[in-house]
């Protein structure tokens, strides 16, 4: 009964209104009639009760009416898009949108630039349900799977009488976490972090031997060790990219509120003209490249491509995999282009992206190599690049929507093989191969195996220091542990430890002197299986292994495990202290170098701040107004609020 008599009353205020006015009274009441009109077909059936009643073709020119009044009115605008999207579930409505849709593209041009593209973006989403449900094939919803077989835990170690046995840890389960929490989100008290309980490790014999061979004596050190890729398909080695050094980069200006406006309204042209999208590239099966076509390539180690769309000659649409055992993280992109002509300029978009924002609005852009210019290595290249929010729903949410990342190239090279990715990429295999150059210096280094992991890739420890030393010059040394690559997505973690790694190891006077002080535990690389496959955040089991530190399993998070039982061990079996735990990360949505550190009370509250001030001090690229010192709740379960 409210529901028809709301709709009466919407529609005798319909018939009354008469001549669209200006006055503040009459755009106060049209507002008002606008926002019932929205309550009111906010679910399916009273949408198509509201269409029947007053009629599809009326209601739409009313709208359309009404628009072409207040067309410089975005609030106005706003109301009709929402009440648009909602009646797109009567066909009627759907084909009076898409009769008239040519005139809802010029009057947005009318609109302020300010706004244009938030509209212009809904818009999108409104023709995209009404051009029917076609598009929802470009993007795959499953991924790949990977089983891992459990083992049974090997019965507890006979306990002598002469020691304790250890307290089972006691952490609670972590909380569901989200990358994409808003920063004003509730923070972890000082009082909950204060009451955080330190345990012991429960570490046996063989562990501790291979975790600390600064006090066991000499300990088999690992050799260089193939690479186990379990799930997707491999046909080559990972490409070998020349490095080279280069200065700062920089930021590439655009006016990218004009080019997604300019780019959304050809997105509305192609879904208004049924344009077909041509598989040209699908991971999963080879057979559909065509000869006239780019070719795609992505089969290698740390690769990362799905499937590619051809909508002209020029324009490719790139879908990327989700990670492992997921149905989302889908930001990093790896793969290579051939058969291209350098005499045409390429629209590539990728189109499944998941971040809400990102650093190719404020002037980075995607990362190209050559392999005809091989000399000039990685470099950012690309024109008219952008980000922004498309028409194609997730498919966990009809309400949310994967964004774009958009840009032209032209290629230097007829038939050249050419290289993409977001972040210099850094694979397992480089790695081992930066690891083997350490080789021979037994007087600063221990190369041992922190654990196995999942997918049965050994995980590097190294361990730093002045050898040959008294155990009691030993004794007195604190320890620093670093570790990196927890986010498989994040290789400038790992030129960031491979500049850790070179500098410790290294003969200058400031190296030895850091060694002769203190013991440094490197890991450079914490989530190797995610490496390897191509994923984004997680590793083998579909979880983000930075959230698992308050309870990490010894078989399903086995690296996080073992890193925090070594923390623990030195802590509280050894009794030292860690002068300075560090995990690397990579940032696509922030500029600059900074921390993000621990919050602390009392006589404490500043001391996580001397460091980063220090580092700003000593080097203008770090930012210390960039740092942060608060933990969100939905990170509690990170690597940084246990090293409390």
């Amino acid at each position: 009964v409210s529901f028809i008599l709301r709709e009466k009353i919407a529609l005798d205020i319909l018939n009354s209104l008469g001549d669209l006015q200006d006055t503040p009274e009459y755009v106060d009441v049209l507002i008002n009639v606008l926002w019932i009109w929205v309550n009111l077909t906010k679910t399916e059936g009273n949408a198509r009760v509201f269409v029947k009643s007053i009629g599809a073709e009326i209601l739409i020119g009313r709208l359309l009416e009404i628009f072409r009044h207040y067309s410089e009115r975005v609030d106005i605008f706003k109301l009709i898009l929402v009440i648009l999207d909602n009646l797109t579930v009567e066909d009627t409505i759907k084909h009076h949108i898409s009769s008239n849709v040519q005139e809802f593209k010029d009057l947005m041009e009318r609109l302020p630039r300010s706004c244009r593209g938030e509209l212009m973006n809904h818009m999108c989403g409104v023709i995209w349900k009404v051009a029917g449900v076609h598009m929802k094939s470009l993007i795959p919803k499953g991924g790949l799977h990977y089983k891992m077989v459990l083992q049974e835990e090997p019965p507890p170690a006979p306990v002598h009488e002469e020691e304790e046995e250890e307290d089972d840890l006691d952490d609670d389960d972590p909380p569901e976490a989200s990358e994409d929490v808003p920063p004003d989100l509730d923070y972890v008290s000082d009082n909950e972090l204060d009451l955080q309980p330190l345990h012991s490790s429960k570490l046996d014999r063989q562990d501790l031997l291979r975790l600390f061979p600064e006090w066991n004596g000499e300990v088999a050190e690992v050799e260089d060790h193939a690479i186990h890729i379990q799930v997707k398909r491999v046909e080559e080695a990972p490409p070998h990219h020349l490095w080279r050094s280069r200065e700062k980069e920089r930021l590439h200006q655009e006016d990218t509120d004009t080019l997604i406006c300019q780019i959304m309204m050809q997105d509305l042209t192609h879904i208004l003209a049924g344009t077909p999208a041509r598989l040209v590239y699908d991971a999963l099966d080879p057979a559909h490249r065509h000869p006239h076509s780019l070719h795609f390539h992505s089969a290698w180690e740390s690769g990362n491509l799905r499937r590619v769309y051809q909508v002209s000659e020029t324009e490719y649409l790139f879908v990327t995999w989700v990670d492992v055992n997921c149905d989302s993280h889908t930001q990093w992109y790896y793969f290579g282009v051939s058969n291209m002509r350098k005499d045409l300029t390429y629209h590539f978009r990728m189109i499944n992206m998941e971040k809400p924002s990102s650093e190719y609005n404020q002037g980075m852009r995607p990362l190209f190599y050559s392999e005809k210019n091989s000399e000039e290595g990685w470099h950012r290249i690309g024109d008219q690049v952008c980000y922004y929010r498309n028409q194609y729903p997730r498919h966990h949410s009809i309400d949310d929507h994967y964004y774009t990342l958009s840009f032209n190239l032209s290629f230097p090279h007829d038939h050249d093989r050419c290289y993409f990715a977001p972040s210099y990429p850094y694979t397992a295999t480089l790695l081992k191969s930066h690891l083997s150059g350490f080789s021979g210096l037994r007087d600063r280094l221990r190369r041992t195996v922190l654990c196995s992991t999942v997918g049965g890739n050994l995980c590097d420890l190294l361990t730093v220091t002045e050898w040959g030393c008294s155990s009691e010059e030993l004794e007195r040394r604190k320890y620093v542990v670093m570790t990196s690559r927890v986010h498989p997505g994040e290789s400038q973690a790992s030129w960031m430890m491979k500049g850790v790694m070179d500098y410790l190891l290294g003969d200058s006077p400031e190296a030895g002197v850091l060694r002769s002080h203190y013991i440094f535990k490197l890991v450079p690389m914490l989530n190797m299986d995610g490496v390897v496959e191509g994923n984004h955040r997680c590793g083998l089991t579909g979880v983000d292994l930075n959230r698992q530190w308050l309870n990490p399993d010894r078989q399903v998070h086995p690296t996080i495990y073992y890193a925090k039982h070594l923390l623990l061990h030195i802590r509280s079996n050894l009794g030292k202290e860690v002068a300075l735990f560090c995990d690397l990360h990579g940032h696509f949505r922030k500029k600059n170098i900074f921390m993000f550190g621990c919050q602390r009370s009392g006589v404490d509250k500043f001391k996580e701040r001397i460091f980063p001030y220090l580092l700003s001090q000593a080097d203008p690229n770090f930012s210390f107004e960039s740092s942060s010192y608060k933990i969100p709740k939905s990170k509690r379960s990170c690597g940084r609020e246990f090293s409390l």
